[in-house]
């Protein structure tokens, strides 16, 4: 039987927290307040977790980002104050908490922990150790289990946003749940969000969207807010109680590149751990590199040139606030992007087009000439190539149709920016399959089907190796007229190749199944199925998808049972086909095959009904594990410009409830999403600025995608100042997250930034990707390996080892396993969700175990003292027989900017680097060869110094004795060191450890040397204090401790000692000489602690057990006179051994005068600074003692004047 639910969801991601870290909630292990269950840090602000709700703490963002500049500033400003000069930070840190109780529910539920982090915090604050914290996990869920009866509550983080849900399940009455604010200054509903104000800014929870499945098709459920004084309730209309409420789906980040150049955004895809790829094309100057970037600037092109020139390719962190890596890449003509791809390891693999004569490529494969195709591999921080092959004919490769956009749609050529289209994938070894066009009679072939240019233009499927340095096999395909192979898809069970695109041939090789023949008109589409027989590939049968009017494939997925899906657009007649969702006479479909391509098992269309033409061209397509399918794609305005497009724009096209945005200028991109087995449509949004300079988003070419858990990564030609939409101003701006990416700095002259946007959508079930913790698949034996779920959406998982040892089943990820023997192993992970669509996925990853490794080393020598070319010898050591280096096992990383050099076993040995000018550089010498265990270990010297002379420096602390000398080094240019302390220690390392155990002043020399230098050696000296600790001691009384006595501590401490600490093993501390204290609960070695310091700030410290003797005791008098006397003024709670206490006084008529919480507050007898007459008063008491044992007392006193 499967249990149904309903979901209300609040979602707390809009709060004004901001954070760069990954959120989760840490365990409270006595280092907070007891009250707070889980704390989630988050920047400006931070969220806890109680028993009875959370707690919100927001700090003003102006203040904390002016804070956290002054303390972490982003570059040096001559008019900042040295910190060392003791002045203060700049102005306070505003701050507001408020509180949101649940009332009415039930705070002694389970508390269940969900998705623990790897590793743990340790928390070591102030001086009581009973507040420190050791090994404090992490979580990314937290759920309370029945705070209503029938009703959970679910915190939980998603993409780096902090979100809650509660779970209503069937029979619960959801107008139980009451949520009091306290601590706010309003809280109001407006346009159907809760706004809660606060003195540092206005939160907002988000309306509560709330959804059900009806018989496959999504139903809205209306929910809102209600509001009375300070408690929220939710009013939710009528609904099928025995159904699953689903939430909607959250923008993740959407920023730009930041480049300053004109910038032009044409493909984008997802990292293994949710961080985005983005590419696209840019002006030869002016698009941000980051440090050690292969390539630094532009490699040229025509100045001719209608576009930029050179490829401009970035990767931003999984919430897009950081930038990891941006490079250039391009040689001396023109290059774009047209497909990106990531492997586990997070190595992109670029492929595109170029007509450069120096592109930096290893391999090239054709006799070239015009534009060629390329692939690229680049590692995952952006720094070296892996390989690169160029692969051509003479005539033009990689062109669909033309590269002059001006001509507008011609054959296959229907939208802006077709000309550059193709797709590239990987398959389960990691080889690379590509799918473009050729115009070439003489186009590389190699274990071909087709080795003959059949037409004008056919397309084109290649096979390379994994490091995109050889093709292992290349084909044409296509007829008579023109073809184009846009897009690939291998079906999961068997390997198989299915390509579409488009084509005006009439006599595809092996046309049959569902349509043989030719539909007619300017194009049709086709869906070709190969075989990859390893190092050669055959057809086995084609199908052309089309009608009388235009039609293209532009998309091809498969289900996890192996039926292919084709997406694309129409301007025929296409009619629904076994589908639910039916929208007659639109242009755009989605279509589900057999897998021998001879029926459809489903057919639908979409769009705006009556629409002439397309309304987008399609750019992303997914089948996601619950077999919804997912579509995005752009029209409008650039899609008509010139000889025009035929383009019908985003108007009309239909938007669901929830949408992101629910406008469109006509000139957007669009999201679609449709149920499994086209019942319904799930989602449908728009996305893009409204009208005004800029507001035309498209691509110019190239293709993005959604990950497995239907999320989009999607790039964007964004905010073209010179491309409007004609006669619409500007409503709505680009949409863009908080971060520092949120701004497009090429505005000037109308140009154009590379928009790189992540939104998930929330309704792709349990999902599971493996990967190691390590980042690598060879591992020297022994190999204890750590494995991950990277998604972390599965509720328990099974892990098969692949070495014939047992499996495990557990919720631990991730998790360590051992392997004793070499070889390969296929590792599994089933991932586990009952509550899912699909219940359960699996990942699998293929690791290699062996015991040929590499010692890395090198040396160097400098070509005279002031030379800035430096020959580098590779020393490197293979430490077993074998293998043999291969052709690229080695990488120098120069640091300086210059693309890295790849080279070959030794050779060149030595090699020479001439650096651009004298200074510190990160030189490394990286093994590459996937051949050996410990690939990726480097040999590295950090501030490699290029400098004409050595120059010696260092600082020392005074110090303490005993202790080490806290050296630091500040020489510039040192290969070897010599130290030289005047007690007679010496040293030889990068800094001394020389321990100075008597007081006294001390003196150390250094000596520095370079024999790369012109002076070869310098030296100085520095002296320094080593003083004596002060002895710390005391004594207390009484002694033996006696019964609910104060303890008097008498400091017998060293002369000295000028300041005092005190911890007494409770909790509670003093910085008196002598204090006293009164202990509240017994305790037989309460750890008493005297920290002492001396005048020079050496501190020594001594801990003695004292007891306490507590025996509950609490009385209040019958009467008191408050007349100033300071006799019997105040009315106090005189007691031992409570822990809690509020004791409250009413008057006659019920009016409470009077409360405290504390035996140190007592009445003075006043209500509002006005003096009470003498009467008797009421009080009431309410205690807790250190046994546990709560009491209420009550009685009265008399007031006398």
């Amino acid at each position: 039987m499967i249990r149904k639910n309903a979901y209300l969801l609040i979602l707390l991601w809009s709060l004004p927290l901001i954070s760069t870290a990954q959120l989760s909630f840490s365990e409270n292990k006595g280092q907070w307040d007891t009250r707070v269950l889980f704390k989630t840090e988050a920047g400006s602000g931070a969220f806890f977790l109680s028993k009875d709700g959370y707690t919100i703490l927001m700090k003003h963002p102006e203040d904390y980002l002016r804070l956290k500049e002054y303390y972490h500033p982003h570059g040096h400003d001559s008019s900042h104050k040295d910190h060392a000069t003791g002045d203060g930070p700049p102005g306070r840190m505003r701050a507001h908490a408020y509180r949101v109780k649940f009332e009415g529910a039930n705070y002694n539920g389970p508390v269940i922990k969900e998705k623990p982090l790897p590793g743990y915090e340790n928390y070591f604050i102030g001086d009581d150790p009973s507040k420190w914290a050791t090994e404090v996990k992490q979580y990314q869920a937290i759920t309370y289990k029945n705070v209503y009866p029938g009703i959970d509550l679910r915190y939980y983080v998603l993409d780096n946003q902090l979100k809650y849900d509660l779970v209503v399940y069937p029979g619960a009455d959801v107008s139980r749940v009451k949520m009091r604010y306290e601590g706010t200054e309003s809280i109001r509903v407006k346009n159907q969000e809760l706004v809660i104000g606060t003195s540092v800014g206005e939160a907002k929870e988000l309306k509560p969207y709330t959804y059900q499945f009806s018989n496959g098709k999504r139903e809205m459920i209306n929910c809102r807010y209600k509001v009375a004084g300070n408690t929220v309730t939710f009013e939710v209309g009528s609904y099928d109680k025995a159904t699953t409420l689903i939430i909607d789906p959250s923008l993740v980040f959407s920023a730009f590149s930041g480049s300053t150049s004109d910038n032009w955004g044409f493909t984008a895809t997802p990292g293994p751990d949710g961080s985005l790829y983005g590419g696209g094309i840019a002006g030869s100057s002016g698009f941000p590199v980051t440090p050690g970037a292969i390539q630094s600037g532009g490699g040229g092109g025509s100045s001719a040139a209608a576009a930029p020139p050179d490829m401009g390719i970035m990767r931003l962190s999984p919430n897009g606030t950081t930038r990891i890596f941006s490079t250039y890449l391009g040689g001396n003509g023109l290059e774009q992007p047209h497909s990106l791809i990531a492997d586990a390891q997070g190595n992109l693999v670029i492929a595109g087009r170029t007509n450069s004569t120096n592109f930096p490529t290893g391999t090239s494969a054709g006799s070239l000439g015009g534009y060629d195709i390329f692939v690229m591999k680049i590692n995952a921080t952006g720094t070296a190539i892996i390989g690169s092959t160029r692969i051509g004919g003479s005539g033009n490769d990689g062109v669909n149709i033309t590269d002059n956009r001006n001509n507008g749609a011609v054959s296959i050529l229907r939208n802006y920016g077709d000309d550059g289209r193709s797709e590239v994938i990987l398959d389960g070894s990691n080889n690379i399959i590509l799918t473009s066009c050729t115009r070439s009679a003489n186009f590389f072939t190699q274990g071909a089907f087709q080795t003959t240019l059949n037409g004008d233009q056919d397309g084109v499927v290649i096979k390379l190796n994994a490091n995109a340095n050889a093709v292992i096999w290349s084909t044409y395909l296509g007829g008579s007229g023109d073809d184009a192979a846009f897009v690939v898809s291998p079906n999961p069970l068997n390997g198989q190749l299915y390509v579409g695109g488009g084509t005006s041939s009439s006599n595809l090789p092996l046309a049959g199944g569902l349509q043989p023949g030719y539909g007619g008109g300017e194009a049709d589409g086709f869906l070709s199925q190969l075989r990859d027989n390893g190092g050669s590939v055959s057809l086995i049968r084609t199908t052309y998808v089309g009608t009388s009017g235009v039609d293209i494939v532009y998309g091809v997925k498969f289900d996890q049972r192996g039926y292919p899906y084709i997406m694309g657009t129409t301007t025929g007649n296409m009619h629904t086909i076994k589908a639910a969702y039916n929208v007659g006479n639109t242009r755009q479909f989605i279509a589900k095959l057999l897998p021998d391509l001879s029926a459809y098992d489903y057919r639908i269309t979409f769009g705006t009904p009556g629409a002439l033409a397309p309304n987008i061209s399609p750019v992303a397509f997914l089948v996601d594990n619950c077999e919804n399918v997912y579509v995005s794609g752009w029209g409008g305005a650039v899609n008509r410009f010139g000889n025009g497009y035929p383009n019908a724009g985003t108007s009309g096209m239909a938007v669901t409830s929830d949408a992101f945005q629910s406008q469109t200028d006509g000139s957007d991109f669009y999201f679609f999403v449709l149920a499994k087995d086209g019942t319904s449509q799930l989602y449908g949004s728009y996305f893009g600025q409204i009208g005004g300079a800029g507001g035309a988003e498209h691509v110019d070419g190239g293709t993005s995608r959604f990950d497995e858990q239907g999320v989009i990564y999607q790039a964007i030609c964004a905010n073209c100042r010179a491309v409007d939409v004609p006669g619409i101003p500007l409503s709505f701006p680009y949409p863009t997250t908080a971060g520092p990416f949120n701004v497009n700095r090429a505005t000037t002259g109308g140009l154009c930034n590379l928009g790189m946007v992540k939104m998930s959508f929330d309704f792709a079930g349990v999902d599971v990707s493996l990967n190691t913790t390590a980042r690598q698949l060879n591992f020297c034996l022994p190999a204890t390996v750590e494995f991950r779920d990277t998604v972390l959406l599965a509720k328990q998982y099974v892990w098969v080892w692949g070495d014939g040892t047992r499996s495990d089943t557990t919720t631990q990820n991730p998790i360590q396993h051992t392997y004793t023997s070499t070889g390969y192993f296929d590792v599994k992970v089933y991932g586990i969700d009952t509550s899912t669509c699909n219940e359960v996925d699996s990942a699998t990853l293929r690791i290699r175990v062996t015991t040929d490794s590499v010692a890395v080393n090198f040396d160097f020598t400098r070509r005279g003292c002031n030379s800035l070319t430096f020959d580098f010898t590779n020393t490197s050591n293979k430490l077993t027989s074998g293998p043999n280096f291969g052709p690229r096992s080695f990488a120098w990383v120069w640091g300086d900017g210059s693309q890295n050099d790849t080279v070959p076993a030794f050779a060149p040995n030595p090699i020479t680097h001439t650096f651009p000018a004298t200074g510190t550089y990160n030189v490394r010498l990286i093994l590459i060869d996937t051949n050996f265990c410990n690939t990726g270990d480097s040999a590295a010297i950090i501030n490699f110094s290029v400098i004409d002379n050595v120059r010696a420096g260092f600082s020392v602390d005074n110090l303490c004795v005993p202790d080490t000398a806290n050296v630091v080094d500040t020489s510039l240019g040192a290969l070897t060191y010599l130290w030289v302390s005047s007690d007679g220690q010496t040293s030889t390392n990068k800094t001394p450890d020389f321990v100075y155990s008597t007081p006294g002043v001390y003196r150390i020399k250094q000596y520095v040397f370079n024999p790369n230098t012109c002076n070869l050696v310098d030296s100085t000296e520095r002296t320094f204090t080593a003083s004596a600790l002060p002895v710390p001691g005391f004594i207390y009384s009484p002694n033996p401790s006696q019964e609910n006595t104060p303890t008097r501590f008498t400091s017998t401490a060293s002369n000295d000692v000028v300041r005092w600490l005190w911890t007494f093993g409770d909790g509670a501390s003093s910085t008196l000489r002598d204090p006293i204290h009164q202990y509240i609960a017994p305790n037989p070695a309460n750890i008493v602690c005297q920290t002492v310091f001396n005048e020079v700030g050496c501190q020594d410290s001594i801990c003695i057990p004292v007891e306490s003797i507590i025996n509950i005791v609490n009385e209040l008098p019958s009467a008191f006179s408050p007349n100033g006397d300071g006799v019997n003024d105040l009315f106090f709670v005189r007691g031992f051994g409570i822990i809690k206490m509020t004791l409250r006084i009413f008057n006659r008529q019920g009016l409470m005068v009077f409360e405290t919480t504390s035996q140190n507050v007592g009445w003075d007898g006043k209500y509002k600074g006005i003096a009470q007459p003498m009467d008797a008063y009421a009080w009431t008491l309410d205690l807790e003692y250190f046994n546990g044992e709560k009491v209420r007392k009550k009685g009265d006193v008399t007031l006398l004047r």
